[in-house]
């Protein structure tokens, strides 16, 4: 609901854009849901930055966990001053769409937005997959850095009592380039592009039940894991 009598709810970001086009300082705020979405909104809020100046609030509210660290980084760089993940409780986020009021974008914006766009993307996979088809994927990629961010492999150790195949039943992987499999009994995760201070989270999001229920225990596997068929 509108958050008082002076803030208008939109069906979809295409009425959004028709009237965040006629202004200049007000606050806009676009809710997503899933990592499918960043290109589109990244080119979204680029084209409202470079048309509508920086006295613009231009906010994104997560409604699902869905964002790594690299899309937040893209809808920043083409313009965006405020990214809420979706776990930020109102009162909170009220004091944060407080704080941007009478703040300008600092800038710059860059020529072309899809070069960062396009770096962003990760493989067009992502899911519960065979050990093999990890392995593939994880040699592939396990070497990729996205400026602070990078790929990491992690074998979690199922709780005494609990299979991991079950275990494996809980996950509810979102992200494209994010995976899973079962290997010698554990369950083996791939982030894709995720920081080391935000593996705990990644985590959080990748399993329906707490993961720390799920899990006696995790540990980062090396560089070339090497899971077998």
């Amino acid at each position: 609901p509108p958050l008082s009598p002076a803030w208008h709810v939109y069906d979809d970001w295409n009425a959004l854009m028709a009237h965040a086009l006629q202004a200049r300082a007000a606050t806009v705020m676009f809710a997503i849901s899933e990592n499918d979405q960043v290109d589109e909104l990244a080119r979204r809020l680029y084209r409202l930055r470079r048309e509508r100046g920086n006295a613009m609030k231009l906010v994104v509210r997560e409604s699902a966990p869905s964002l790594r660290y690299v899309d937040e980084r893209v809808l920043i760089d083409c313009g965006a001053n405020l990214v809420v993940p979706a776990d930020t409780p109102l009162p909170r986020f009220l004091t944060q769409l407080d704080a941007l009021q009478g703040q300008k974008w600092p800038g710059p914006l860059p020529t072309d937005p899809d070069g960062l766009i396009n770096a962003r993307h990760p493989p067009d996979v992502g899911g519960i997959v065979s050990p093999a088809r990890f392995r593939q994927l994880a040699r592939e990629l396990i070497g990729r850095r996205i400026g602070a961010a990078e790929n990491v492999v992690l074998a979690l150790d199922p709780v005494p009592g609990l299979r991991p195949e079950h275990a494996l039943r809980e996950c509810r992987i979102r992200r494209r380039g994010d995976l899973a499999c079962v290997y010698k009994g554990e369950v083996w995760a791939f982030l894709f592009a995720c920081r080391t201070d935000g593996i705990q989270r990644a985590l959080a999001n990748m399993f329906r039940l707490p993961w720390r229920a799920i899990s006696a225990g995790s540990r980062r596997l090396p560089a070339h894991p090497s899971a077998a068929s």
